[in-house]
């Protein structure tokens, strides 16, 4: 009877019995069995709570959290499901692999900032707050206003907010600007109407094709990723001539649309796609920096560039050996080769300075300080670095003893010279080839209490893009299709699903990469 109950045995007859249930049940008779075939929804539901079991025993032996490096930073964001429940998730980010964890379901009420860190300390709490190395989310009012509940009840654990999130909203803001606006709207309302007419979508893949050996399509800006916007004027200016040979065939006129003057307009105007390229130009190297921090690997030591806000340049065409970050983004547009209007320039600049104050956490100057890439940067001379590293090394010390220790072993660590240790490539930049976690791990033993503090440091990530690129995985499953699914079983099958292939990457050594050096964002920049 045990074996007949068993799971094994039930999704057993029930593969035999998707060919034929009669078949199933005549067996069951032959064989003198007293046994029904089970329906569907019991094999699966059974099926899949050990498969969630086991899922999640897979993901402990991977993070190994008996290991004292072993820390998480926990990514969370929020979701509304297709039945309007507001859906929390919340995902692992360790060295090597991201892993979604759990979520949870406040209802059809929104959630406050209390609600939100009463749950995440539950969370912490079920993964352990030793494991813990920080909390991430982004950076709306109730997110923010949690982290007060989680500050109180674990100390040690870092609150930070989504270093992305706040990259798209400077793109936001920067294009909220007369002159970008009109240029953005034009540029929406031509993707629009191409992407959304059977017609005219159909003729820019055939004719892409043809003439670029890849069927491209015309690509439509989310209501929320403001910074996608960047991708849409890029491939509308790669399509242009194909659209304006789209415009002018007989197939278009014949349809007489009823906006198709417009559109014309747009098409045949030379300003309009001269400014647009400008315009693109200009916000490449934020674009660049959004998809530098939208690493699932912790990117936080390159978010500051560890040059005082009042440096000279010393170069007029060029970027400064020692920018990295929001930096390079205010120093690129400072340059303007792009060509934009100066009133234009002066209001991004303006906007970049109100982001940056807002998206800076003591955590980015500390991870500056002590990343080997910056080592060879002068950082007791900017006061802002020193003053967050002090308040971090005082916040991880047991001691004051322990937190001197830690600011002469920093002095010493500065201090070092040793080319083996710091390799440089032919501009004089350091290239490790290997993330600052790893290199604190191999060669910081000689500063004990600073190395301590240091991989604590570099277990914090600030992007909680991972989460949010989860609900990707929700949207398929939990779908306005598959609505009458429940929360928990719904939860148990994005888990198996995205564990599972998460650790098909990990074993097969496809998965993410595990460090980005100092030199990714000027080289994204300079790529066209």
């Amino acid at each position: 009877t045990g074996f007949m109950d068993s799971p094994f045995t039930t999704a057993f007859f029930q593969v035999i019995g998707v060919l034929s249930y009669s078949f199933v049940d005549f067996m069951c008779v032959q064989a003198n069995f007293n046994y029904k075939p089970p329906c569907k929804a019991t094999v699966m539901n059974a099926l899949l709570d050990e498969l969630y079991v086991d899922a999640k025993k897979k993901v402990l032996d991977v993070l190994n959290f008996a290991d004292f490096d072993s820390l998480v930073t926990l990514s969370m964001d929020g979701w509304k499901a297709p039945t309007g429940q507001h859906i929390r998730n919340y995902m692992l980010v360790s060295d090597e692999i991201t892993f979604f964890w759990t979520a949870t379901n406040a209802g059809i009420v929104r959630p406050t900032g209390e609600n939100i860190g009463k749950e995440a300390c539950d969370v912490i709490k079920d993964i352990g707050e030793d494991n813990v190395a920080a909390v991430t989310n982004d950076n709306a009012q109730a997110e923010t206003t949690s982290w007060e509940y989680i500050r109180n009840e674990y100390p040690t654990i870092l609150c930070t907010g989504c270093t992305t999130h706040g990259g798209s909203l400077l793109f936001k803001d920067a294009c909220d600007f007369p002159w970008a606006k009109n240029l953005i709207d034009k540029a929406t309302t031509l993707a629009t109407f191409f992407k959304n007419h059977q017609y005219t979508a159909e003729e820019v893949r055939r004719r892409s094709m043809d003439a670029h050996n890849k069927p491209y399509c015309i690509i439509l800006p989310p209501a929320t990723r403001f910074a996608y916007m960047y991708y849409v004027m890029k491939r509308l200016i790669l399509l242009k001539s194909i659209l304006r040979e789209i415009a002018v065939s007989a197939g278009f006129e014949q349809r007489n649309f009823r906006d198709q003057d417009e559109i014309h307009a747009i098409l045949n105007s030379s300003n309009f796609w001269r400014d647009l390229e400008k315009l693109r130009l200009f916000l490449k190297p934020l674009k660049c920096f959004i998809k530098l921090m939208d690493h699932d690997c912790h990117c936080t030591h390159h978010e500051y560039n560890g040059k005082s806000r009042t440096r000279t340049r010393t170069h007029k065409n060029s970027l400064s050996l020692h920018t990295a970050g929001m930096w390079i983004v205010g120093d690129a547009w400072n340059e303007n080769t792009a060509g934009v209007p100066l009133n234009f320039k002066r209001h991004a600049l303006a906007k970049h300075r109100e982001r940056w104050e807002w998206m800076t956490f003591p955590i980015h100057h500390v991870a500056y300080a002590l990343s080997p890439h910056y080592h060879n940067e002068n950082c007791f001379a900017i006061q802002e670095v020193m003053k967050h590293v002090k308040e971090v090394f005082k916040h991880f010390s047991v001691s004051t003893g322990s937190y001197n220790r830690a600011l002469s072993q920093f002095a010493d660590y500065k201090n070092m010279r040793d080319p083996a240790l710091f390799p440089t490539d032919d501009k004089g930049k350091i290239k490790l080839g290997m993330s600052p976690k790893k290199w604190w791990q191999l060669h910081g033993a000689q500063f004990g209490t600073l190395q301590q503090i240091a991989l604590r440091v570099f277990s914090i990530g600030t992007s909680s893009s991972t989460s949010e690129r989860n609900f990707s995985t929700w949207s398929h499953i939990w779908s306005n299709r598959a609505n009458k699914l429940d929360f928990e079983r719904s939860k148990k099958m994005v888990f198996v699903s995205t564990i599972l292939h998460a650790l098909h990457k990990l074993r097969g050594g496809t998965g993410r990469r595990t460090s980005v050096e100092r030199t990714w964002l000027e080289e994204e920049i300079e790529e066209r």
